[in-house]
């Protein structure tokens, strides 16, 4: 007869890390599931008691910026005749969010008649929001909210106009803000510099 394994589980601890303001973090490890009854889960336990439980890779998302001593083990799973497997390679890295951050677009030629318009699906939970501005270097124009499209599922479709706007360029730039809990996203961005109708005075 084959050997049977004796025990279904097993809790393999890593150790204590400290972080400091970390809003996320992210545990990577070499494991092998070799059949559907086997399974490996990183096990974070948190200074309150709280446990997490995610498969290695995956990222847990903190609802806040967190500084206190986690507890980092491995959950270990299988039956008396398969066994999952954990490497002694693991990684762990912890990220902090920004409150704040932009993103530049290239440059587009522009003019002295025309107007910008910038559209977006955006996703802007809790207190989080998007800044848009045109220009280049150290001049921008804020681009004021011109139509809000519901999306569904939260999401938004936003167009930002400037109706007169004069350079040899453009740049739009986007600044997001947020936090753990409400993080924005933004996706689908398009720009365009076009001839400014006629019925706008110069």
């Amino acid at each position: 007869n084959a050997a049977k394994f004796t025990a279904k589980e097993r809790v393999v601890d890593f150790g204590s890390l400290k972080v400091k303001r970390c809003s996320d973090l992210l545990v990577e490890a070499g494991i092998e599931e070799p059949a559907v009854d086997t399974s490996v889960l990183v096990r974070v336990t948190r200074a309150s008691g709280e446990q997490l439980y995610v498969h290695p890779g995956q990222t847990i998302r903190f609802d806040d910026w967190i500084t206190e001593t986690l507890k980092i083990a491995f959950v270990l799973k299988g039956s008396n005749i398969h066994s999952s497997v954990l490497y002694p390679l693991i990684h762990v890295i912890q990220g902090e969010l920004l409150a704040k951050g932009d993103y530049v677009s290239r440059a587009m030629p522009a003019g002295d008649k025309v107007q910008a318009m910038i559209t977006f699906d955006c996703f802007l939970p809790g207190d989080s929001g998007v800044k848009v501005e045109v220009g280049g270097e150290d001049a921008w124009l804020d681009a004021p909210l011109e139509d809000t499209t519901p999306l569904g599922d939260g999401k938004l479709e936003r167009t930002y106009k400037i109706p007169k706007y004069v350079a040899r360029d453009a740049r739009v730039k986007l600044t997001l803000y947020g936090n753990p809990a409400n993080r924005p996203l933004v996706s689908a961005l398009r720009s365009n510099i076009t001839d400014r109708p006629r019925n706008i005075t110069e």
